[in-house]
């Protein structure tokens, strides 16, 4: 019929033809005393027609909606391609018609109806196979935001088999609604803000009805499901359809890849049947942010696996690697601060594959990115985009910008700032990064600046009372302080004068010998830069290495005075 491809193409176009006062009683009129073929017809009209609001509610409405009831309750003779199209329409009814989604759901025969028909398809059994395979495809996509629907079919091992069988087939309507049925039964259910956590309670409390979560929708029941659908073999059909699927199905494989992907134990065998490549594929199919909002979508599915993925092992050649930098430097800029996080931690991983990647990622401005989320609100934003640049610094264009340009200056005083943060990820990776830093006596320079900021962070790192000692953080703070003093100059004197000595001399005990070693090499260069580093004036020091970490204090690396 001509106005079901109207609907289909169009439906703002078409819902106003259905929407006069003398149709639909002409519609329910061919429903009564026309053919099986133009019943079966005119009921997939009416379920094209459902894609508009207003034509769903019509649909709804008490005359129509017994018609529905009878033909798929067999009270009316009908064939059963006729119940099948009835059935389909009754299941897009029931989101407007809560009495009759009670009515419809009250026992499984609707869900078992679709399953059992799409199994027969699958099987070859059945004259109409395509046409039912295609009622149950699409019914069963809008059954499946049903938690009880997902778990039916998640426990029928055949229905799923059959399900990803159709993905084979050449028929990218059938392919678009099984994607779509395998992504709800994979979707985690949104996370409510603050606000809107709040706004719940105090629904509860005024004695408002409040819509309960679905328990079968928990995080768990969900993972166990993806598991599921993975170990069944869903990936390697979902990859193989990817390269010749259009851009609508590429949006929707690029969900369900993400949905999968949240799982890190399904993520290996995303990448061991060709995950990465195709999800490379639907990046290049989808151009950008701007000309797909699923762009980003498919963006973050291959950043959940860099993130936990060896890189010599999921996006090798290095041309993969090098190809997904700049999609991976889109998330840095999205509206979304997971996927900024989730960007900047794949990226992190990724500058540790080889120098041309990190060098892609400058070219691609991921570098201005990183800095300009360390500002972010968010914590563990902020700390992604700290390590991100710790990673970064052995890039040479990098350490420059940092050390000799203009800018230099402001970018080490945000690291300097950082290490007196409260989240000890981000110290961690701001001292890091500052340690590779200072191995150039520029940086040196300005990480002491003109103001106490700089000593006082040192010290910070270097704080050794035993209740708040971190080896991690010392280890950056006695690199660091090593690299100022061997500068030497006004440099060692203002560590002299905020008494970084005695902190040396203490920190040179410490049991691990990275540490104690790196202490006592301070001093040295302290010693060398004219501080007085022992309590006797006319002393001089000579450095005596213990063979290995020692158990008390008297064994390990010391400073002995000679006379």
């Amino acid at each position: 019929m001509s106005l079901t491809s109207l609907f289909t193409a169009n439906p703002s176009f078409a819902s106003p033809i259905l929407l006069r006062e003398s149709v639909i009683p002409e519609i329910l009129d061919m429903l009564e005393f026309e053919t099986d073929s133009v019943q079966e017809a005119t009921l997939h009209m009416l379920s094209a027609a459902c894609a508009d609001q207003a034509c769903r509610k019509l649909i709804s409405s008490a005359e129509c909606s017994k018609v529905l009831m009878q033909f798929w309750k067999g009270e009316r003779k009908a064939s059963d391609a006729v119940k099948s199209a009835a059935a389909g329409v009754l299941v897009k009814v029931t989101f407007v018609d809560k009495e009759m989604e009670k009515s419809v759901f009250a026992d499984r025969a609707l869900v078992d109806g679709f399953i059992n028909a799409l199994k027969r398809s699958s099987s070859g059994e059945g004259a109409r196979g395509a046409a039912d395979a295609a009622n149950a495809v699409e019914s069963l996509a809008y059954l499946t935001v049903r938690g009880s629907v997902k778990e039916v079919i998640v426990k029928d091992a055949g229905l799923v088999k059959a399900l990803i069988a159709m993905l084979k087939k050449d028929d990218k309507s059938i392919q678009y609604g099984v994607v779509t049925i395998f992504t709800n039964l994979t979707a985690l259910r949104r996370r409510l803000s603050e606000e809107e956590e709040q706004l719940m309670k105090l629904k509860e409390v005024s004695g408002e009805a409040v819509m309960k979560a679905d328990p079968l929708d928990d995080d768990k029941q969900v993972e166990a499901r993806g598991i599921k659908l993975v170990a069944a073999g869903l990936v390697s059909p979902l990859c193989a359809i990817s390269a010749s699927a259009t851009v609508s199905l590429s949006a929707a494989i690029a969900q369900l890849f993400l949905n999968l992907c949240n799982d890190k134990r399904n993520r290996g065998k995303i990448v061991q049947d060709g995950g990465v490549k195709a999800l490379s594929l639907i990046i290049q199919k989808l151009v950008s942010p701007t000309e797909s909002p699923a762009y980003l979508i498919a963006v973050q599915a291959i950043a959940k696996i860099a993130i936990t993925t060896d890189p010599n092992l999921a996006f090798t050649p290095v041309s993969r690697a090098l190809d997904l930098v700049r999609p991976l430097v889109h998330l840095l800029n999205s509206d979304s601060s997971l996927q900024n996080f989730e960007g900047l931690m794949a990226l992190t991983n990724l500058a540790s594959y080889s120098d041309s990647v990190r060098a892609r990622i400058v070219s691609a401005q991921g570098v201005k990115a990183m800095e300009y989320l360390q500002f972010n609100d968010n914590t563990l934003v902020r700390r992604a985009a700290t390590e991100s640049l710790c990673n970064m610094m052995f890039e040479p264009s990098v350490f420059d910008s940092y050390v000799t340009s203009k800018m230099g200056e402001g970018r080490l005083s945000m690291m300097v700032a950082l290490c007196d943060v409260d989240d000890y990820e981000t110290r961690r990776a701001a001292a890091g990064a500052l340690a590779i830093l200072s191995s150039s006596p520029d940086a040196c320079r300005l990480i002491i600046g003109d103001t106490a900021r700089g000593v006082d962070m040192i010290l910070g790192l270097l704080f050794h009372e035993e209740e708040h000692a971190n080896p991690e953080l010392l280890h950056r703070g006695v690199e660091i302080c090593k690299n100022v003093a061997a500068v030497g100059g006004t440099l060692a004197q203002r560590l002299e004068s905020v008494g970084i000595v005695k902190v040396l001399r203490g920190v040179a005990l410490h049991p691990m010998k990275e540490i104690a070693m790196g202490a006592v090499e301070a001093l040295q260069n302290l010693q060398k830069a004219g501080v007085q580093v022992l309590s006797k004036p006319q002393s001089t020091v000579r450095v005596v290495g213990s063979k290995g970490p020692a158990a008390a204090p008297a064994a390990g690396p010391k400073i002995e005075e000679i006379d």
